[in-house]
């Protein structure tokens, strides 16, 4: 709990910096503030889920959902991350070709959603224990594939149009792209 706390108070602080200094007027800004958004609120349901599941009479479908909703925003996170350096990326080059990643991130989030909120019919992802543990299901390290599929998508652009990108702009991506990673 200690370290979601610690994370909380950092995301609070960059919020607060960001919007003191009024650096949300263009559009990277705006996925900047979607990707804070998102963070915090995943965050919160980290820390949520850790507490409510210390309280003995708490039903489970709210652990489960707590939990859902925390992995939820955690790929949401990555998923406009990697939407817009996709975007940094077609603007470099000056090009209208990136249906695909357009299409295929929000595909991918929408099965992973889709996947999390009837894990409680279906308990693929986890189970929640009597105590309110929770158990590994056979399709828990998925939230680490989805992400990998994202890093693969954002980097079939960057291998495909490295050339035509600065080289500021190459070095960028390729943090960036490690960045969805952690």
């Amino acid at each position: 709990v200690l370290g979601n706390v610690f994370a909380l108070g950092i995301v609070l602080l960059i919020c607060a910096v960001f919007f003191k200094n009024k650096y949300f007027l263009n559009k990277a800004s705006r996925y900047y503030v979607i990707c804070l958004f998102s963070t915090l609120a995943a965050t919160v349901f980290w820390i949520l889920r850790t507490e409510i599941a210390k309280i003995d009479r708490i039903p489970r479908l709210i652990v489960c959902m707590t939990t859902s909703f925390s992995q939820i925003f955690t790929i949401f996170t990555t998923t406009i991350l990697a939407i817009y350096l996709i975007t940094k990326v077609v603007e470099h080059i000056h090009d209208d070709k990136f249906k695909f990643g357009k299409i295929a991130l929000p595909i991918i989030l929408a099965l992973f959603c889709g996947l999390m909120f009837s894990n409680p019919f279906h308990a693929l992802v986890f189970t929640i224990t009597e105590d309110n543990k929770c158990i590994e299901g056979p399709l828990y390290y998925l939230s680490y594939i989805t992400v990998a599929l994202q890093i693969l998508v954002v980097a079939y652009y960057y291998i495909k149009y490295h050339d035509k990108l600065t080289k500021t702009t190459q070095t960028a991506l390729a943090e960036s792209v490690t960045a969805i990673g952690f």
